[in-house]
């Protein structure tokens, strides 16, 4: 049982990933300072990482870069399940294992933003391959969750 308590923290998202004092901050925005943003983002901050995201877009601070932009907002877009299952291996040789579920403290919904700034990028064909077909889907689920950028996108771009 010990065994699987610590197997169980260790595998939670967040459970052990404190962030050094160093890496807090209370708000991912415009002003935020760039090692800031990195390290919220490393540590799984959504927002920070459409915040960075916007940035390596824009090339705000940093060296443009649509690569790094687009992997910024797949992560953000990324939902977090609300159950995980995890793997048990047998304790005894001969022993069966078993599938254990927890609830993760930190589920979430990828961000509507995201879906549509990454949709954007395979539109355009900035920093991925162009596909129409990807990134008018990405636009879509982000107007269906109601992110009025996506849904004015829509009505101009039916198709």
């Amino acid at each position: 049982m010990r065994r699987l308590l610590i197997l169980s923290l260790l595998l939670a998202p967040g459970a052990c990933a404190s962030l050094p004092d160093s890496c807090r901050m209370v708000a991912p925005s415009a002003q935020a300072p760039l090692s800031e943003l990195e390290c919220a983002s490393d540590g799984g901050d959504k927002q920070a990482m459409l915040e960075l995201g916007r940035r390596y877009e824009a090339g705000s601070g940093v060296r443009q870069d649509f690569a790094r932009a687009a992997s910024l907002y797949r992560r953000a877009a990324t939902a977090i399940p609300r159950r995980s299952a995890i793997y048990m291996p047998p304790v005894r040789r001969g022993g069966t294992g078993q599938v254990m579920f927890f609830d993760n403290a930190n589920a979430e919904a990828g961000l509507a933003e995201a879906h549509y700034r990454l949709g954007l990028l395979y539109l355009e064909g900035r920093g991925v391959r162009r596909d129409r077909d990807r990134g008018n889907a990405l636009i879509r689920k982000a107007a269906l969750r109601g992110y009025p950028p996506a849904v004015s996108h829509l009505q101009r771009n039916p198709g």
